[in-house]
């Protein structure tokens, strides 16, 4: 009941397009520092009601694994991050110009704790986080 409680406290009517350059804007100093380009299309009267958080956790998720798995042998560092809305859905379209995900292992991708950088840190979370949402 209290998680309950908590999850709706943070529920609200935001416009999509300028919640994400927000969060994208803090995210600003990795992307310089990894030589990395993000492009966002959003139209700009696009709404949500809902946590808000939420879209922050998945496109922070997505940020990092291009980051942190495709872009570790590419010299070439794009995100193009494209949200449109259907009917009551945000439709979100993310590519990046990294390296891909090997084929054994496009299947366990949203595993939770699958990771492929388990030495270095990584809790294999973050992909599965996405999948959940």
């Amino acid at each position: 009941m209290v998680a309950v409680d908590q999850s709706n406290k943070n529920l609200r009517l935001y416009k999509v397009k300028i919640y994400t350059n927000k969060l994208l804007s803090s995210l600003q100093s990795v992307l310089k520092e990894k030589q990395c380009t993000l492009s966002l299309i959003c139209a700009d009267d696009i709404t949500l009601w809902g946590d808000p958080s939420v879209l922050t956790q998945i496109i922070t998720n997505l940020v990092m694994n291009s980051i942190i798995h495709g872009f570790e042998s590419s010299n070439t560092r794009n995100i193009t991050i494209e949200m449109t809305s259907s009917g009551q859905f945000l439709l979100l379209n993310y590519i990046d110009s990294g390296s891909g995900i090997k084929d054994e292992d496009r299947e366990k991708i949203f595993e939770p704790f699958f990771t492929t950088k388990r030495n270095k840190g990584n809790s294999g979370l973050g992909m599965h986080i996405v999948s959940t949402w």
